[in-house]
């Protein structure tokens, strides 16, 4: 699968700063999941607050939203 197969491109342009690392980290995370060939449907993005947790909206994968400091307990339950 390409990386562009893993992304809601209706939903850019990307609101992310520049000089931000968030875009640097979703980029490898798409290739690192293109070169793995994940199936979008059986992969779920953990994202809390703030500007990290908006990144799974650009994101085609399933998406739990939890609370600041819970992306690690919340999913295990």
């Amino acid at each position: 699968m390409s990386i562009h197969d893993y992304i809601k491109e209706k939903e850019f342009p990307l609101f992310i700063c520049p000089g931000c690392t968030h875009g640097t980290v979703t980029n490898a995370f798409l290739h690192v999941a293109s070169q793995m060939n994940l199936d979008k449907n059986n992969t779920v993005l953990v994202s809390a607050i703030g500007c990290a947790g908006r990144i799974p909206v650009f994101l085609d994968f399933n998406v739990l939203r939890v609370t600041h400091g819970r992306p690690l307990p919340l999913p295990q339950g």
